[in-house]
């Protein structure tokens, strides 16, 4: 079963496709960005950075790196892959 934050986050992905379409023709770039875990404090994590919960500074420059060329990003690459796989599961889920 699907828990409240997967719904929250569809909604602001899809919103924010939505919004991008509408704004592409000014010249305003509108992205989604979807993490999962980093190392704050609000996790408990601050102090165990790791290649799957990198600093928040790792993830602002990943995320830095796909702005005009992404329009939807988890940003850091490990989140991505993660992304990719929970999207593709919870679509098979709902089959």
């Amino acid at each position: 079963m699907l828990d409240v934050s997967f719904y929250q986050q569809a909604f602001v992905d899809k919103f924010s496709h939505d919004l991008a379409v509408e704004c592409r023709q000014d010249g305003i770039i509108v992205q989604s960005v979807m993490p999962t875990v980093l190392a704050t404090k609000m996790h408990g994590l601050q102090d165990m950075p790791s290649m799957f919960v990198p600093k928040p500074e790792t993830f602002v420059d990943a995320n830095f790196s796909t702005l005009g060329i992404e329009s939807r990003t988890a940003a850091y690459w490990v989140h991505k892959i993660w992304v990719s796989l929970t999207i593709e599961c919870n679509y098979m889920e709902e089959i």
